[in-house]
C-alpha cells in the first residue's frame, strides 16, 4: 500500500480548475489506481466544465494522469442531453445548457471501459445583498483585523445549502467556507467568514454557490478532512463522501450563485 497525492481541484468558476486545490493523501496500491470526476454546471452561467483524471503509479514520478479521450455529458431529467467536448487533456465544457431550479441532470462519464455516473439537482439560491466587515480584537492567538460577513435573505420554503467562494486582492482563496439554514430558515442572515481576519484596504470578492444537500455532504466531509492536518505524509482518515458511482474519487454538482464585493476601509 502506497500513499499518493490526490488533488482535488476546488473552483473559483467554471473554467479554473488550477485556480486553488487542496492536497489529499489517499492510500491505494499500484494495482488499483481511481478515476477522479471533478464536474460542475454553473446554471446561472448555463456552462458545464468536467475534470477527469486518474492516480497513477505511485512507484513512479507523477500521481496524475488526465483522462484524455472520454465521453462525457450531462443529461437533463427531460431527455436532453449535453455532449462536453474535451478543451485540453482531461478537461471537458459544454454551454447553452438551459437550467431551472428542480431540474434533476446526471453526469456520465466513459472512459477506459469504466462509467461514472452522478446527480445533481439546480437550487433556486440566495440573492447576496451585501458584505460588510466589522473590526475584532485580537483572542486565541489571532491579531486583531476585519471578519467580513455576507448578508442574505435566507428563504423559507426550502432547504438552503451554500459555499463560498473567496477572492481577496484578485487572488483566489481555496478555503471551504459553508452554510446549511439549519437555525436561520427564512431568516435575514449574516454569515461571518470565520476563522479569516482581514485588513483595511483589502478588497474582498464573495460568489455564494446554491448546491444541493448531496453536494455540501461532500465538501463538508473534504472540509472534515483538510481540518484533521492531512498534508506530505499523513495519510486521509477517509475519503470524501461523493455523488459518483463506479470506481471513482470527486464529486458532480449544480449550482445557482450570487456575488458581491467590497472593500474595508
Amino acid at each position: 500500500m502506497q500513499k499518493i497525492t490526490l488533488y482535488i481541484g476546488l473552483l473559483l468558476s467554471i473554467g479554473s480548475f488550477t485556480a486553488c486545490e487542496e492536497v489529499i493523501e489517499v492510500e491505494l496500491n499500484e494495482a488499483n489506481p481511481q478515476w477522479v470526476v471533478e464536474g460542475q454546471l454553473d446554471a446561472t452561467q448555463g456552462t458545464a466544465e468536467v475534470r477527469v483524471s486518474q492516480t497513477g503509479n505511485y512507484f513512479g514520478e507523477a500521481s496524475y494522469l488526465p483522462g484524455e479521450g472520454a465521453s462525457v455529458s450531462l443529461t437533463h431529467q427531460d431527455g436532453t442531453r449535453y455532449d462536453l467536448v474535451e478543451q485540453t487533456a482531461g478537461r471537458y465544457a459544454a454551454g447553452n445548457i438551459a437550467s431551472t431550479p428542480g431540474d434533476q441532470f446526471t453526469l456520465e462519464v466513459e472512459i477506459e471501459g469504466e462509467t461514472i455516473v452522478g446527480q445533481a439537482t439546480t437550487q433556486a439560491g440566495v440573492t447576496v445583498d451585501s458584505l460588510s466587515a466589522n473590526l475584532q480584537g485580537g483572542f486565541f492567538g489571532q491579531e486583531e483585523g476585519y471578519v467580513v460577513f455576507v448578508n442574505f435573505q435566507e428563504p423559507a420554503e426550502s432547504d438552503t445549502y451554500l459555499r463560498f467562494h473567496l477572492t481577496v486582492n484578485g487572488a483566489a482563496r481555496n478555503d471551504i467556507l459553508l452554510y446549511d439554514d439549519g437555525l436561520t430558515n427564512g431568516a435575514q442572515a449574516a454569515f461571518p467568514l470565520f476563522p479569516l481576519r482581514f485588513k483595511q484596504g483589502d478588497e474582498v470578492e464573495v460568489e455564494a454557490w446554491a448546491v444541493d444537500e448531496a453536494s455540501y455532504r461532500y465538501f463538508t466531509s473534504l472540509s472534515e478532512i483538510v481540518g484533521q492536518g492531512v498534508g506530505p505524509g499523513a495519510a486521509a482518515p477517509a475519503n470524501p463522501t461523493n455523488n459518483l458511482t463506479g470506481n471513482s474519487l470527486g464529486y458532480f454538482t449544480v449550482f445557482s450563485k450570487s456575488e458581491a464585493s467590497l472593500k474595508i476601509e
